[in-house]
């Protein structure tokens, strides 16, 4: 069984941030937004504490894709909105 890297609580806050969202397979302009680990930290920081390393694993691990754009200098990961029904 793989052990898990974020507890309880961390993985029910950051669950509940990104349901509002969709891992993006590649950077959209008009549909993703790109958001740093470090955002997503200084955001959820009134909830718990995070580590870069650990949310950056659980994000990979969960589908999330990093995406650098050298000619615009923008990075992060992939945030993408799913179509309304």
């Amino acid at each position: 069984m793989e052990k898990e890297i974020l507890t309880p609580g961390q993985k029910a806050v950051i669950d509940g941030y990104l349901e509002a969202h969709k891992p993006g397979e590649s950077f959209e302009q008009n549909r993703c937004l790109l958001f740093s680990t470090q955002e997503i930290i200084d955001e959820l920081a009134p909830m718990c504490d995070f580590d870069l390393n650990t949310l950056s694993d659980y994000l990979a691990s969960i589908g999330y894709r990093y995406h650098y754009d050298n000619n615009n200098g923008i990075h992060g990961w992939i945030f993408s909105f799913p179509d309304n029904p």
